[in-house]
């Protein structure tokens, strides 16, 4: 899928299959934390946001065994910022098993606190310029069992907060919170339309500005286990829309994972078919979203494909945590990179020392050109200690095949002679075929043009 250059300093430059598939992208740092140990699972859930990274260990014992902790990363040095732990963390809380950040502030959940019952769940929000924790968020009616903190997201001055035990439309059938970070004050408590028993409603979130996306990846509207995600209103508590896949069956476990990013929202979906599959969603009409693409892997991927998905303008990143190395040989773990506007294929990412059941890819998050993913069960620092990987994507005019900084005929005329020769170069979406979709996607870049 990609041939990979070494250079100064360690850095690895991945130049993704045909040149058209564009995106470089240039591994920065390894991270793991100051004073690892084993079964810590860093990297279990990152997030990006601008120049700074975070990554849960919940496997942490600083307050107890697996009470967890979190950690921030200077993602252009690779320098561990700070260590976040809960102010009164303890045993078996697994504080860090989901983290997200956004400008100013951090949040990490804990699903298995117990200051409303056991296993009833906690949040906390810190501040990411000092490390120092803000609020302790827990639910106006948690519950035993609700695993409040079971995923979490942040955007500006609001978070949510995923609570997919709860039994408010039976057990097991979730739901999710919305609070002010600046005050720890809960907004609003969504819960679906058609919630039902066992639906893990909650099971992920995502928000962005004013849109919240949940995600329920047992809702059985097209057969057990098919799954559903759930538009809603971050101002007012409203559901907007429900997303469902165009083909959704049963097992497919759609929802287990979702992003946003403006008006799209994407949502894996690793129980589809053999490989696992996300699906691309333009929500700029919320009431009623349109399905822009379904992403797929190359033959041969391994599965697992869709576990962990990013989003951030044009660039959707996929997790692949079982998927064989560019060798085709050993489990690893992956990551995809497709072009958001197209739904083509722009890469296959692997860690420059992944080795086999490190599971990278297990969480993968992208803002701009900062792209974190998470090895949970990476050696390095002990076994199964975690590990994280910084890559960098740098845009290149991916059209420009004779590399004289124009897109003209000569372009066109490189892309028709390495067509009939079915020279990689011309393999636009990287399938390893010559066909109408290469022909097409080279169009769309070229009229797109150069950054």
């Amino acid at each position: 899928m990609s041939t990979v250059i070494r250079y100064a300093a360690g850095l690895i430059l991945v130049f993704c299959a045909g040149r058209a598939l564009g995106d470089d992208a240039v591994q920065l740092h390894k991270v793991v934390h100051d004073d690892p140990s084993n079964f810590e699972f860093l990297g279990t859930q990152v997030d990006v946001s601008g120049s700074i990274g975070i990554a849960g260990a919940h496997g942490v014992s600083a307050n107890g065994s697996f009470s967890g902790a979190a950690f921030l990363y200077d993602m252009s040095t690779g320098a561990q910022l700070h260590e976040l732990l809960a102010n009164d963390g303890s045993a078996s809380d697994v504080f860090g098993l989901t983290v997200a950040i956004d400008g100013a502030y951090a949040i990490v959940g804990g699903e298995q606190n117990d200051d409303q019952g056991s296993d009833s769940g906690s949040a906390y929000v810190f501040d990411v310029a000092t490390g120092m924790q803000l609020f302790k968020l827990l639910p106006d009616d948690g519950v035993a069992g609700g695993r409040f903190g079971g995923s979490v997201a942040v955007s500006g001055t609001r978070c949510v907060v995923g609570s997919p035990g709860d039994d408010d439309n039976g057990s097991g059938s979730g739901s999710a919170y919305v609070f002010d970070v600046t005050t720890g004050a809960q907004l609003w408590k969504l819960l679906p339309d058609d919630g039902q028993l066992s639906d893990q409603f909650g099971v992920s979130v995502a928000i962005d500005g004013g849109l919240v996306v949940v995600g329920s990846w047992q809702d059985d509207d097209l057969g057990n286990f098919s799954g559903g995600a759930y538009l809603f209103d971050a101002a007012t508590g409203v559901q907007l829309s429900k997303l469902l896949p165009d083909d959704g069956s049963s097992g497919d476990l759609f929802g287990r994972f979702v992003g946003i990013d403006g008006t799209r929202v994407v949502v894996g979906s690793h129980g589809s078919g053999i490989t696992g599959a996300a699906y691309l969603f333009d929500v700029s009409d919320q009431a009623n979203p349109v399905q822009s693409f379904k992403l797929t892997p190359p033959a041969g991927v391994s599965m697992a494909f869709g576990w962990g998905v990013g989003l951030s303008g044009t660039s959707v990143a996929i997790g692949a945590q079982q998927d064989l190395n560019h060798a085709g040989t050993l489990a690893t773990g992956s990551m995809y990179l497709f072009d958001a506007s197209t739904g083509g294929l722009l890469c296959k990412l692997v860690g420059d020392d992944s080795e086999h059941n490190d599971n990278f890819g297990s969480s993968v998050s992208i803002d701009g050109e900062n792209l974190f993913v998470g090895a949970r069960l990476d050696d390095d620092g002990g076994n199964n200690a975690g590990a994280a990987y910084v890559f960098q994507i740098a845009q290149a005019c991916i059209a420009d095949l004779n590399g004289d900084g124009e897109l003209n005929f000569f372009d066109v005329s490189a892309f028709l002679t390495a067509y009939a020769a079915q020279d990689p170069l011309a393999d636009f979406n990287g399938d390893g075929l010559f066909n109408f979709f290469d022909v097409s996607l080279f169009l769309t870049v070229f009229n797109r043009g150069c950054p």
